[in-house]
């Protein structure tokens, strides 16, 4: 019987190092291409947020849904504010913004869902609290409802 040599202390933490090292080139890489050829950043926002959410998926860890989620949102969010509702007035524009990123937090909750389906993991149901929140602000302020924005935050 051969055994299999078990890595050393030193050598596991030289594999991290290196790791780690790879992980913050490519970071640097992503950033400075953002910064180079990207011309709108709901764009790199939205590749940044696509990047954790695979990440998350394809290894099955809910934490990297967390910032996909809400990097999605605010991707969305900065899209709509630059796009579609850009002659939008105030307060509304503000609400639509809130709207998206509370869609993002909505988002965490769906891709959790799918990982728990893959490796019986808890579903993540907390991200549906600041989503609701972000969801009533948002809808008041895209009705221009400020005097119930006014009693929500009375009562808050």
């Amino acid at each position: 019987m051969s055994e299999t040599p078990t890595p050393t202390p030193e050598k596991s933490n030289r594999r991290d190092g290196i790791t780690a090292g790879i992980i913050l080139i490519l970071v640097g890489l992503f950033v400075l291409a953002g910064n180079l050829f990207v011309p709108s950043g709901d764009l790199f926002v939205g590749l940044l947020s696509l990047a954790f959410g695979a990440a998350g998926l394809i290894w099955r860890k809910q934490g990297l849904l967390i910032p996909g989620g809400i990097l999605a949102g605010i991707a969305t969010g900065i899209y709509l504010m630059e796009g579609p509702y850009k002659n939008i007035g105030d307060p509304a524009n503000g609400g639509i913004f809130l709207l998206a990123f509370a869609g993002g937090w909505v988002l965490i909750t769906v891709l959790s869902f799918i990982v728990s389906r893959l490796s019986g993991q808890q579903v993540m149901v907390w991200p549906l609290i600041p989503a609701s929140v972000l969801a009533l602000v948002g809808g008041l302020l895209v009705a221009g409802n400020l005097r119930a924005l006014e009693l929500v935050g009375q009562g808050w």
